[in-house]
């Protein structure tokens, strides 16, 4: 086993090297493939149209590369060469974006993305594959029985610090861009941080009075990352009065679909006899437990014999981390999202076949084929997951790279979160942690 570690490192160590060779004589071509878009968050209905992407190639400076009376800048894919030629010897950056920019914030508007570095060689022809992923932030509304049903009105707004900002809203007072009346229509931002407003009114003491209570509630989602889902839960209640009169409560709770979950702390509303629509606030509601309890989905679990609580383990050399999938549905989707501040582990597994987030960042897609016969050649599966209901999974054949090419700095956390989606599309997602200690082993 160690020896196809060494291995793979070894072809990466001379891709690399390969990579810093600047020849400045010469010139050779460029053919460009866009590989298979990963889309795990966002799924849209309809086939990805790879041919519509744009296309811009830069070389070392940074400036769009001319060739042939051609600006490489933003060039729809379907209208390039089969092959750029007469690019002078060096290093280039391409870079593939399914949209001319990121809008900040639309409805329903996914894009993907991604870049390569390269070499161009002298009398050569360079094949450059791109993988594109998911370069915005989805967010979806998923409202309570009792929201729709407590509420004559609402509002629901979503701004991101980019300036964009999207309304889900039955008023009909609410107008312009981005407005939708469609409660089950996804959101889209560039990635920052997203700001949540939620207004609620309900009519009271009968219609005729025109009295109205209203309630409104504010929070932030600060840590986003391109391919997040985040799902905010929106609830209200009526809330018994001094008087006997009724108010409102809205409570919102947010939870990012890609890793971790994330909870916002909701205030709650006080009830006040109902002389008018004037309403205070106090300490009550949206209060929500944090905590690490293993997720549970009936149907769908990941065992760990021996850490059942999958507590932080110590990374060795040598050690027994043997899974079970068990997926009474089938598995549809199996995704390993690694972490670690070892970058050099990183590029062995992207080596693999992983797709590329950041340097410390890489994304193991067990739909993708080159995944699949990555993992099978160091033996870490035998054949693809999917669909399979019962899948065994040595993790402790892939965290021994860690050390052996990595060489980790003493204390880092090394993190594999596990993402499994079953064919009835209930998720189960589990980070696992490991930390490397080496004055113990």
């Amino acid at each position: 086993m160690k020896k196809i570690f060494y291995s793979i490192f070894a072809a990466v160590a001379m891709f690399t090297a390969c990579n810093e060779e600047v020849i400045t004589d010469g010139t050779g071509s460029l053919n460009l493939k866009i590989g298979e878009v990963s889309d795990k968050y966002m799924t849209k209905a309809g086939a990805i149209d790879t041919d519509e992407f744009y296309v811009t190639l830069t070389d070392w400076s940074g400036n769009a590369v001319e060739s042939d009376g051609v600006t490489y800048r933003n060039i729809l894919y379907k209208n390039l060469p089969d092959e750029i030629s007469g690019l002078p010897s060096g290093p280039y950056t391409i870079s593939v974006l399914s949209h001319e920019e990121i809008p900040a914030a639309s409805f329903d508007t996914p894009v993907y993305g991604g870049s390569t570095d390269f070499t161009v060689k002298t009398g050569a022809t360079t094949p450059v594959t791109v993988r594109c992923t998911v370069q915005n932030v989805k967010v979806t509304i998923n409202p309570s029985a009792g929201f729709l049903s407590e509420l004559t009105s609402y509002t629901i707004t979503v701004t991101n610090e980019d300036g964009g900002s999207v309304h889900w809203t039955n008023d009909a007072a609410v107008t312009g861009v981005n407005v939708s009346t469609d409660l089950t229509l996804p959101a889209h931002f560039s990635v920052s941080a997203l700001d949540v407003n939620v207004t609620g009114y309900r009519k009271i003491n009968g219609a005729e009075l025109n009295l109205q209570e209203n309630a409104e509630w504010n929070g932030k989602i600060a840590n986003v990352a391109a391919a997040d889902h985040h799902i905010i839960n929106i609830d209200a209640r009526t809330t018994g009065a001094a008087g006997g009169e009724n108010g409102i409560t809205i409570t919102v709770d947010g939870s990012q679909l890609n890793e971790v979950e994330s909870n916002l702390d909701v205030p709650g509303f006080e009830d006040v006899p109902v002389d008018g629509p004037d309403w205070g606030e106090n300490e009550e509601g949206g209060d929500e437990e944090g905590g690490a309890e293993t997720p549970e989905v009936e149907g769908l679990e990941l065992i760990w014999p021996g850490n059942e609580s999958f507590e932080r383990t110590e990374l060795k050399s040598e050690m027994s981390v043997n899974l079970t999938i068990n997926a009474v549905n089938g598995i549809k989707e199996f995704v390993v999202y690694v972490n670690s501040p070892t970058v050099d582990f990183v590029t062995a597994v992207a080596a693999m076949g992983a797709a590329g987030e950041t340097e410390n960042d890489a994304i193991l897609d067990f739909s993708d084929d080159m995944v699949v016969e990555g993992m099978c050649a160091i033996e870490l599966i035998s054949e693809s997951p999917i669909g399979k209901t019962t899948v065994d999974f040595p993790l402790s054949g892939l965290l021994p790279l860690i050390i052996d090419v990595g060489n980790p700095e003493p204390d880092t956390v090394h993190t594999f979160t596990m993402y499994l989606k079953d064919m009835k599309d209930q998720v189960l997602s589990i980070p696992l942690e490991f930390v490397y200690m080496p004055s113990e082993n």
